[in-house]
């Protein structure tokens, strides 16, 4: 079944890129300095296999995996469907049946949620990617969910061709 409205979002903020390059260029310098140069790093360096599982841990998978880290979101005719990649293998759905009404919301991702990715606070799930605007899910269960995204009067408008409250 095609949706009838799709956004993709991706970390888009620089401050975290920063915070990435630091400990794989960190790995990398071990690596160049104790198994290319031969110049043991540290008082207690690490022995050469450490270094070469950092290196692939943190040198190349930590910077493949932020690449293609990213949050889909689908409205269909069913129900709400989104997906964290490559932590969720399918799409997760939520069903209009268990949707009692959504709001658009404006949110400030530290202060609100505790920062950006996958939260729990005050008692809701949330997926904050980017942005500072999103929709938020009442479920039939009392739960809530949030979402944020790029383009919200688009989502919010392809949201109500399917559910209106």
């Amino acid at each position: 079944m095609s949706p009838f409205y799709e956004e993709r979002q991706r970390f888009n903020l620089p401050w975290l890129k920063y915070i990435i390059i630091i400990p794989v260029g960190f790995v990398w310098y071990i690596f160049y300095q104790q198994l290319l140069l031969d110049k043991p790093w540290g008082k207690k360096p690490a022995p050469d296999a450490i270094v070469v599982m950092l290196v692939i841990l943190i040198g190349i998978l930590l910077p493949v995996l932020f690449s293609k880290t990213e949050l889909v979101l689908q409205v269909r005719v069913d129900g709400f469907y989104y997906r964290f990649f490559p932590f969720h293998r399918r799409f997760h759905c939520l069903l209009w049946s268990e949707v009692t009404r959504y709001e658009k919301i404006t949110f400030s991702a530290i202060k609100d949620f505790g920062g950006y990715g996958i939260r729990y606070a005050k008692g809701e799930k949330v997926y904050v990617f980017q942005g500072n605007e999103g929709v938020r899910f009442y479920l039939r269960n009392g739960k809530r969910v949030v979402f944020s995204a790029a383009r919200v009067e688009s989502l919010v408008g392809a949201i109500s061709s399917v559910f209106p409250q």
